[in-house]
């Protein structure tokens, strides 16, 4: 269940959990919302009164975050150390691509959501770029591919692999000598 049936000076996301013990509050930085877990037999009324003796916890913890500053037409930002202005042009296709030092967003939908998945993907693809470059010099298999896999078999995949490297790199060096169980 999400939403909020309470009504507070701040937004409120309300989350019903099999596992939960007890009521739990965590503030969302992404979205600057308060997040309250409840435990199945607890009810909206339990959950409104500590939300109650909670709430100037809640709005110094709102404070705190840094201002929201959506990814909007004209916003500058760095990538990889470089500035960034965005260009929302809504007439072009529905796409972005990068022209200089500007990231230009077409279609008529406000890009802050566009821009952030497109910022995700970017980072996916310079890590694993960055990741196969490191391994090439290293001499050692590139890190699996990471964009059609679940994050429980990226666990496994990635300890694998990083295994597999320090094997790798070890056997070059002084550490493959049966030191911590290594062969």
């Amino acid at each position: 269940m999400s939403g909020s049936p309470f009504r507070f000076p701040f937004p409120v996301k309300l989350r019903r959990n099999r596992r939960a013990r007890r009521l739990s509050l965590t503030i969302d930085v992404v979205d600057g919302t308060a997040l309250l877990v409840l435990p199945t037999k607890a009810t909206l009324r339990e959950g409104q009164n500590f939300l109650q003796r909670q709430a100037k916890w809640i709005l110094e913890e709102l404070e705190k975050l840094p201002p929201h500053r959506p990814f909007n037409d004209g916003a500058t930002f760095r990538i990889l150390g470089n500035r960034c202005r965005i260009r929302h042009l809504p007439l072009l296709p529905a796409q972005i691509c990068r022209e200089g030092r500007d990231l230009v967003v077409g279609g008529y939908s406000e890009p802050n959501t566009k821009v952030i998945k497109w910022l995700k993907e970017f980072a996916k693809r310079s890590l694993s770029e960055a990741s196969a470059s490191k391994a090439r010099s290293l001499g050692v298999p590139p890190p699996p591919n990471i964009n059609s896999r679940s994050k429980e078999q990226l666990g496994k995949l990635f300890g694998r692999w990083l295994y597999i490297v320090f094997l790798e790199i070890s056997s070059r060096t002084s550490l493959g000598n049966g030191l911590c169980g290594i062969p």
